[in-house]
């Protein structure tokens, strides 16, 4: 009765494992909870024999052996199935016995229920669907390293498939998959085991271990000869997979060539939402604190009194009222500090952080509290040109201005390998360049950042939002200056690449709706390159989300379009009016800049506009074309723009369609201003200008077009692609 209270406790408590404990005098009960072990009963000594013997018992072992470890296993069945694999060793007070548990109700998970997301989830399906070689998980004991193993035999199993494992134990029965168990009493190992498995003609081979040279050589062997191999290994992370398979004696050659992926994982503790405490820092540890903060310069005793506004002891709401608390203190100590760049840039960032992406009216003037951060800036750069953060933000407070060239020198500075590993300032001068029509630079500056932010993420295994967000935005402006410049092989490369990255769990949450814009690049930039077949091919696969959804039949619609099926693109029309009714979308936005409503809106006038002008219907078309523009002018900034690019685009080559040469020319130097010398509405433009018989103004515009476009991969015959 006292070991099946034991086992019943230990299944209601969720524990992992149950470590029975001799000591001189008691027998210690522990269970290990999230990880940790737990002390959960001490019971009297005259009873160790009778309950050992009764787990012995239970797992079929030798219960008058007590000199040797055993190992067995035993399951019960209650509310669900538990099976328990039972260790024993013996000890000075006694045999120590260890059950760890393994609740079978909860079957075998899918790749994404355990966890795995974004490109960590791509990169391993990628691998395990190539047509041979080897796939290791490796992580510490304990760490659920079979539990990912199972989930993708589940997702590999399939009737056309010859799976056969070799495990030790089998924890889950898989049907359809050949299971054997390990038995090293009687030499069936896993080499042995897994000579005899490749003389079985199975497609997938799944090892439970690696652990020697000639099991490692083995499953090399088959890796290399048409099999799939699935594995574990016993590291912390996923680069030792590859020294520890060379210290074994794998040439390293052969590792090279088996191997597709590798996994590291490790059980993380999570904090209990029911039962969590705030930490209180006891008195001695902050008088401790209070004695470093006394012993600071004056400077640094001031600094944290800046920082102690910003912050408070639980979080808030509204951030605001705090913000600007702090932001007054750095304006104070700029002032007391006025030759320290550090302070005033940390001032002025104070003051961007109170209006964020909002330091210019749509005119271009500036509000009211952009010019002291401009003039605290340049007061800086002054004196420290080549100060980062400086520089940093300056870009950021002239890039929405009317004179963004002004940050050109800032945009130099950051090319010239000022900070060469920060991937977001190699990526910085982009936001100018975009703006001065420097669009080839751009480019250049994203592949740099892109680069640097790859060998970042991947070496750190970085978490959060900086590979979320901050690298795909590389991708995401990469995508919008190789577009303006022409080359349709970079933009298109960009834009697959930041939907590949853009995480389609996380972009349901409603603060994530950025990640739905970045999913939906490809369909503006596979339209605005007119790829129509691709489009028809590639979207199998699109989120059940209405922003990605509506995109879709816009890219699709398009597509059709350009095919000259006029009835399949009223049908995709159709589709897309229906979703640019749902209002919910004004709740998914873009960093809270923009409403993807917005970008509905003009999908679907600019596609019914396409549409009519098929039709030779100039004057609804170039009408509904205008309401597009009116939205898209009103969009509020944001780089690269939320609309990719640029309905004037449209507007233009439906004037010149219409004969309409005078108008086109307006429409066309309207968006050179918004986009400077963008080869698109300069294309337009010259063919506006021969049909007014302009020659001037015609060569002119035609020279500047040649410039725009010598890095471009594609040939115009209009300011769209038809």
């Amino acid at each position: 009765r006292i070991v099946s209270s034991i086992l019943k406790n230990a299944v209601g408590s969720d524990a992992s494992d149950i470590h029975i404990e001799p000591t001189e005098k008691d027998l210690f009960v522990r269970f290990r909870v999230d990880g940790v072990l737990q002390k959960t009963l001490t019971l009297p000594k005259k009873i160790q024999a009778a309950v050992t013997s009764r787990i012995k018992i239970l797992s079929n072992m030798k219960i008058d052996e007590q000199r040797l470890p055993q190992d067995g296993r035993f399951q019960i069945k209650g509310d669900r199935p538990v099976d328990f694999r039972v260790s024993t060793f013996p000890t000075v007070f006694g045999e120590k016995v260890v059950m760890r548990l393994l609740d079978k109700s909860q079957g075998i998970l899918t790749l994404k229920q355990l966890g795995l997301t974004g490109r960590p989830l791509e990169v391993l399906e990628d691998g395990i669907h190539k047509a041979h070689g080897m796939t290791l998980v490796c992580g510490p004991t304990g760490s659920g390293k079979t539990t990912t193993l199972y989930a993708i035999l589940d997702e590999l199993n399939q009737v056309g498939v010859n799976i056969v494992t070799l495990e030790d134990p089998v924890e889950y029965q898989i049907p359809g998959i050949y299971q054997g168990q390990v038995r090293s009493d009687i030499g069936f190992t896993f080499a042995s085991g897994l000579r005899t498995i490749v003389r079985q003609d199975p497609d997938i081979i799944m090892v439970g271990e690696i652990r020697d040279l000639e099991t490692a050589g083995l499953a090399v062997q088959a890796a290399l000869t048409g099999h799939i191999v699935l594995s574990t290994l016993h590291t912390n992370d996923a680069a030792g997979a590859i020294p520890r398979l060379v210290d074994m004696g794998v040439e390293p050659f052969l590792i090279t060539s088996a191997i597709n992926a590798i996994v590291a994982q490790r059980l993380a503790r999570k904090i209990c939402e029911s039962c969590k405490e705030e930490v209180k820092i006891d008195p001695k540890t902050l008088d401790e604190i209070k004695k470093v903060i006394a012993d600071l310069p004056e400077k640094e005793k001031d600094l944290i009194l800046a920082l102690s506004k910003r912050y408070v002891k639980k979080a808030v709401e509204d951030r605001y009222p705090l913000d600007l608390a702090y932001s007054k203190e750095m304006e104070a100590l700029f002032q007391k500090y006025p030759e320290d760049a550090d302070i005033g840039t940390l001032y002025a960032e104070s003051i961007m952080n109170l209006h964020p992406w909002d330091l210019f009216e749509k005119d271009g003037q500036p509000k009211e509290w952009t010019e002291p951060i401009l003039n605290t800036l340049e007061q800086i750069l002054a004196k420290h040109p080549e100060h980062g953060g400086a520089n940093h933000f300056y870009i950021h407070a002239v890039e929405s201005s009317k004179t963004p060239e002004k940050g050109l020198t800032s945009a130099e500075v950051f090319d010239k390998d000022l900070v060469p590993n920060a991937g977001h300032l190699v990526h910085m001068p982009s936001h100018i360049y975009i703006r001065t029509g420097d669009y080839h630079k751009g480019t250049l500056s994203n592949i740099r950042a892109i680069a640097v932010d790859s060998a970042y993420v991947n070496a750190c295994n970085a978490q959060g939002a900086y590979p979320l967000a901050y690298f795909p935005h590389n991708q995401h402006f990469m995508a919008a200056t190789a577009t303006l410049e022409g080359n349709s092989k970079w933009a298109l490369y960009a834009a697959d690449e930041v939907a590949k990255n853009a995480n389609t769990q996380l972009m349901k949450a409603p603060e994530w709706g950025t990640l739905q814009h970045y999913y939906t690049i490809p369909f503006y930039v596979y339209v605005k390159f007119g790829k129509w077949d691709e489009i028809l091919e590639m979207t199998n696969k699109v989120p059940e989300l209405d922003y990605p959804q509506a995109m879709l039949h816009y890219a699709r619609g398009m597509a059709f379009l350009g095919k000259g099926q006029i009835d399949k693109a009223k049908a995709e029309l159709n589709s897309l009016g229906i979703l640019a009714q749902n209002e919910t979308l004004k709740e998914v936005t873009i960093w809270n800049i923009n409403s993807v409503y917005d970008l509905v809106q003009i999908a679907e006038k600019t596609l019914r506009a396409t549409l009519l002008a098929k039709e030779k219907d100039f004057t609804q078309s170039m009408a509904l074309l205008k309401e597009a523009i009116a939205i898209e002018d009103d969009l509020n900034y944001n780089e690269p723009p939320d609309w990719f690019f640029s309905v004037r685009h449209y507007l233009g080559a439906v004037q010149l369609d219409a004969g309409l040469n005078k108008e086109a020319v307006n429409t066309y130097l309207k968006d050179l201003e918004n986009l400077p010398k963008n080869g698109w509405a300069l294309h337009g433009l010259t063919a506006a200008y021969a049909g007014l018989k302009d020659d001037v103004d015609r060569k002119a515009a035609e020279e500047k077009f040649k410039a725009a476009w010598a890095t471009a991969d594609v040939e115009l015959t209009g300011s769209k692609i038809k």
